[in-house]
């Protein structure tokens, strides 16, 4: 009840800001949204739906009290401002002409979405990481291989070439050059990250074919990326603000008759909790964060010792206890999917399941874990590129 007490007080002065902030704009001589500082006094002039010029950028923010109003008429969106854009790419703060209306859910999307590299709407994902390479030792890079092994099989990596979007703190990058990899290519949107995988990967396997790029999987194409033996994103693509997006983008990377190997939020009942908590979390004070974390845990404990069960403090693939509470707690952007969904969406890319790891629904009442998945691409699937080997080193 602290931890709710906080995050409700908090989450008040928040929306009291953002209701204080200007509606979008939205200016073309037939279609006008006027907004002032009180949302409740939106105007409307008559709309011609067939065509609208939008600025879109930093200082536009629309509240959800506005979003209610604003009429639904677009089918495809981009990630940047959730419009549908068919000709030209959106850019924030570039004015653009679409052949749709604003859609109603633009207030909350727009604000997570507008920059495949901003940072300002994450946790800080990087500090965790950085802070857990300093302690790794031996045996956690060996549990963090035997992880890769797991879903990868025993020489599933030797003498392929391996892409790890969302290298985190490195140490599956590094598994997979300890395993056997011909080349690693690791990518983060999080520069703090990039510096850890380097530094990490530097200090075990200097000799190694190996190199970290400070890139978002939304800038991958296989065009100018190339396409890989096997693509690894374990536990990120549920933090891009855009989960099925990105699963398409990291699927085009994959080559014919490659791996593709992901770890993804399963779905719970309580989702919708989460989401809210890893919201207000990721913007806490540290001493905020810790009062979670030991509230967390100590609720936990309560619950094992009433069901008579043993509560774990050891995680698994090479990971600690308290970094993964820190990353769980703060996780965001956050979603979540069913097992149902991804083979869904797979089937659709070209790809067939080979292996899968997966969990039943459950309330969710301590949160979500990872459900784990390798699809293989289809040999009739069509790629473009060049070979990883073929791209020019970052300076």
């Amino acid at each position: 009840m602290f931890i709710l007490s906080i995050a409700a007080w908090e989450s008040i002065a928040v929306a009291k800001l953002n209701s204080s902030r200007a509606c979008l704009t939205v200016s073309k001589s037939h279609y006008h949204v006027r907004g002032r500082r009180d949302c409740a006094a939106l105007r409307f002039m008559q709309p011609r739906p067939e065509i609208a010029v939008v600025e879109c950028g930093a200082s536009a923010a629309v509240p959800r009290s506005c979003a209610r109003q604003i009429p639904r008429y677009c089918s495809r969106t981009c990630r940047h401002c959730q419009l549908s854009n068919e000709d030209s790419s959106c850019e924030a703060g570039q004015k653009f002409t679409t052949g749709a209306e604003i859609p109603a859910h633009m207030g909350n999307a727009m604000k997570e979405q507008r920059s495949s590299m901003d940072l300002s709407s994450h946790f800080a994902f990087g500090e965790n990481w950085a802070s857990f390479a300093q302690r790794l030792n031996w045996e956690q890079i060996c549990e963090a291989e035997n992880g890769l092994v797991r879903l990868l099989g025993k020489d599933g990596l030797r003498g392929k070439n391996l892409l790890d979007i969302g290298c985190g703190s490195g140490l599956p990058a590094l598994a997979a050059a300890r395993l056997g990899a011909s080349r690693v290519v690791a990518v983060d949107i999080d520069p703090k990250c990039v510096e850890t995988a380097q530094q990490l990967l530097n200090r075990y396997v200097p000799d190694l074919d190996w190199e970290v790029r400070p890139l978002s999987v939304f800038d991958l194409t296989p065009e100018h990326f190339g396409t890989f033996d096997v693509v690894y994103s374990w536990g990120v693509l549920h933090h891009t603000g855009a989960m099925n997006e990105a699963i398409k983008r990291a699927a085009r990377l994959v080559n014919p008759r490659g791996l593709l190997a992901l770890a993804l939020y399963r779905s719970t009942r309580m989702c919708g909790f989460w989401k809210w908590e890893k919201r207000w979390y990721s913007k806490a004070s540290p001493r905020a964060q810790r009062l979670a974390q030991q509230t967390y845990v100590a609720v936990m404990r309560a619950a094992f010792w009433v069901a008579r069960r043993e509560l774990k403090r050891k995680s698994g693939r090479g990971m600690d206890y308290w970094h993964d509470l820190h990353d769980w707690l703060g996780g965001y952007p956050y979603e979540s999917i069913s097992a149902e969904d991804v083979d869904s969406v797979m089937r659709r890319l070209g790809f067939d399941c080979e292996r899968r790891f997966i969990e039943p629904f459950s309330t969710g009442l301590f949160g979500s874990g990872c459900n784990e998945y390798v699809y293989r691409c289809r040999a009739d699937r069509t790629t473009a590129g060049p070979a990883p080997s073929a791209l020019p080193l970052s300076a």
